[in-house]
């Protein structure tokens, strides 16, 4: 019931019987749990990925398992790209033992909230709740400019620069950063509104070694 995603029907059962220590540490047993609970947490289900843990004991070295920490990853990922930070941060102390691995999701979270326009605030709270600091949130702020850019969404781009107070040199280099991408991707109309918007100024060597 786990693996195919049936959380209630998987309590229920054990509720049901007599589920002694000795059978939740049986091989198939851990690895049904062990999957039930990587696809909740891939999903973003953070409810019912709790349930799992909680209900069926799961030891810790499962839950430090890279699969299951790729998938608290994966979930913290997806929640804050849609501005559950709450939701976001429920994985992170349920599930993610390591503070590095938290706040590179948090910084992936917000850089995927950006891109999609979502609230300001919203990445704010991200900063303050993963305790990013102001160079990782720069970094994402000009990423996600550099992005939008590429793609055309001036507006939404210049807006994120507004909104971070980004300096000079940091618009500078996502502008050219984008400036080149869309030389790669031959969107030579795209590169030189991008040009010509921010004055973008590279040289031969540079577009070279972007290639």
């Amino acid at each position: 019931c786990l693996s195919k995603g049936s959380v209630n029907n998987a309590v229920k059962i054990k509720d049901r019987l007599t589920f002694s220590p000795e059978i939740v540490t049986l091989p198939e047993v851990t690895q049904a749990i062990k999957e039930g609970m990587i696809k909740r947490l891939s999903d973003g289900n953070v409810n019912d990925a709790i349930i799992v843990k909680d209900q069926f004991l799961v030891a810790t070295d499962v839950i430090s398992s890279p699969e299951v920490q790729q998938s608290a990853k994966k979930g913290i990922v997806k929640q804050l790209s849609k501005g559950n930070i709450g939701d976001a941060v429920q994985i992170r102390d349920k599930f993610l033992l390591n503070a590095d691995v938290a706040q590179d999701a948090a910084r992936e979270g917000m850089q995927l909230l950006l891109l999609e326009g979502r609230s300001f605030d919203n990445a704010i709270k991200i900063k303050d709740q993963f305790s990013l600091s102001k160079e990782i949130v720069l970094q994402a702020a000009a990423d996600a400019m550099s992005s939008l850019l590429s793609k055309g969404s001036f507006e939404s781009a210049i807006k994120i620069k507004d909104q971070f107070q980004l300096s000079v040199d940091e618009t500078a280099k996502a502008a050219k950063h984008a400036f080149l991408k869309c030389l790669a991707d031959e969107k030579k109309e795209m590169a030189e509104k991008i040009k010509e918007k921010f004055r973008v100024s590279v040289n031969s060597e540079e577009i070279l070694g972007f290639f």
